[in-house]
């Protein structure tokens, strides 16, 4: 089953052959011979044409569907991002944290937990996490009463509680 550009190829192939079975134009009479009375026009409905270097190309007239406009649209999305700059800092971060990771997953074994007679067993990872975590909510709230004590005194005019 053939579509509609299977079917201007074929079209195309067939007039590009065409095209190289015509014998190739005469070349232009002298005007001795014009005089004696030969014709020197083309035939009518045909004007002398000169060969293509290259053969016609033929292109579909489909528009692009669904995956092709989404492409597209990605692709002029991407177009306008720019590359970061490269900085230490963040070369740093990376290591740390890859670092990290590795520690956590080296430290996987299990360990057992007291906390208040209840007994947990959760792998090592998951506890330095969790002290990680508990130490970072201690030191937020620290940070936050002495800010707010702060601006309680500047409110105040400046003098300590």
């Amino acid at each position: 089953m053939a579509d509609d550009f299977d079917r201007e190829l074929e079209e195309a192939a067939r007039q590009a052959q065409a095209r190289k079975s015509i014998p190739a134009p005469k070349a232009a009479p002298d005007s001795q011979q014009a005089s004696a009375g030969e014709k020197t026009e083309a035939p009518a409905g045909r004007a002398q044409r000169s060969e293509p270097s290259q053969p016609a190309r033929a292109m579909s007239a489909r528009k692009p569907g669904l995956f092709g406009r989404m492409a597209q649209s990605v692709s002029d999305s991407l177009a306008h991002l720019r590359m970061p700059r490269f900085e230490w800092a963040t070369l740093g971060y990376i290591l740390l944290g890859l670092l990290i990771f590795i520690l956590l997953a080296q430290n996987w074994a299990p360990v057992r937990i007291n906390i208040f007679g209840l007994y947990i067993d959760v792998p090592k990872a998951v506890a330095f996490v969790v002290n990680i975590g508990i130490g970072m909510l201690v030191l937020w709230l620290v940070q936050r009463w002495l800010s707010a004590r702060r601006h309680q005194q500047a409110r105040q005019g400046g003098r300590p509680a």
